[in-house]
C-alpha cells in the first residue's frame, strides 16, 4: 500500500478486507499489525456521532453494538472534553477488558483515548486513536480478576466514507499466533455491521410524514405497497 509495512490479506467478508503485516519496529516474526478497510454509506458527521464514546452511556452503546468482544469498560478520567469550536475533540483515559479466546485468558488495557477532526490532502476526516499507558491508579488485575494486562495501539480512521481500523498489539502472556489472528478477525468483522448501524441511526433521526399529510390512495394513479422488517 505504499508504506513501510508489507500487508497481506488474511480475510475477506463482503466489503470488509482484513490485512496482517509485520511490525518494522519489533524483532518478532509474528504479525502484530492488523488493518481492515470497508466502505460505509454515511456522512462524516454520522460516523463521528455513531462512534462517539465520550460518556458512559455512549461507551456502553458502542460496546454493545460494534465491540461485542469487550467484556467491560470504564471511563477513568476526562482530560479534554468537546467544545463549541471543537465539537468532536476528546481526550480521556479508559480501561477495558477484552475477550481474546475461550482457550486463553482475557486481556485488559489502560488506554489514552483521543478523537478529533482532521484534513489530509484537502479531504476531511475524523479519527479516534487508542494508545496504552501506565497509571498507578489502574494497576494490574491478573491476581484479582485473572486478566492479563495487554499493550495496544488502535486507531479508527461523505455520502460514502472509507473506514480504516488499524491495530498494533502486544497481548503478553501465552497467546498463539492463530488465536491472536482469530481474536482480531472477530473484532474487525464488527465493521460489517457498520452500514446497518448507520442506517438505523439515520432512521431514528429522520422525520416521517403523518398519515394525514400523505395523499389519499384514491387520488393516486398508481399505488404500491411496501413492507420491511425493522
Amino acid at each position: 500500500m505504499g508504506g513501510s509495512v508489507d500487508w497481506m490479506c488474511i480475510e475477506k467478508a463482503d466489503s470488509v478486507h482484513v490485512y496482517a503485516g509485520r511490525n518494522p519496529f519489533t524483532t518478532s516474526d509474528a504479525p502484530t499489525l492488523y488493518m481492515t478497510t470497508t466502505e460505509i454509506y454515511a456522512t462524516l458527521d454520522e460516523a463521528a456521532a455513531l462512534l462517539d464514546t465520550t460518556t458512559p452511556a455512549k461507551d456502553r452503546h458502542f460496546n454493545s453494538t460494534l465491540s461485542r468482544d469487550i467484556l467491560d469498560s470504564c471511563i477513568l478520567y476526562d482530560v479534554a472534553l468537546p467544545t463549541l469550536d471543537h465539537p468532536r475533540n476528546y481526550i480521556g483515559v479508559k480501561w477495558c477488558a477484552l475477550e481474546v479466546s475461550t482457550r486463553f485468558k482475557s486481556r485488559d488495557f489502560c488506554l489514552l483515548d483521543c478523537s478529533d477532526d482532521f484534513v489530509w490532502s484537502g479531504r476531511r476526516g475524523w479519527a479516534r486513536v487508542f494508545h496504552s499507558i501506565e497509571l498507578d491508579s489502574c494497576h494490574d488485575m491478573q491476581q484479582c480478576l485473572n486478566l492479563v494486562r495487554g499493550m495496544s495501539l488502535w486507531s479508527r480512521q461523505r455520502s460514502q466514507a472509507r473506514c480504516t481500523w488499524h491495530s498494533s498489539t502486544d497481548n503478553r502472556g501465552t497467546v498463539l499466533d492463530w488465536a491472536n489472528d482469530l481474536s482480531v478477525i472477530r473484532r474487525i468483522k464488527a465493521l460489517m455491521d457498520l452500514n446497518a448501524q448507520f442506517q438505523r441511526h439515520r432512521l431514528t433521526r429522520a422525520t416521517f410524514m403523518d398519515v394525514h399529510d400523505v395523499v389519499a390512495s384514491s387520488a393516486c394513479a398508481t399505488v404500491r405497497f411496501l413492507h420491511f422488517d425493522p
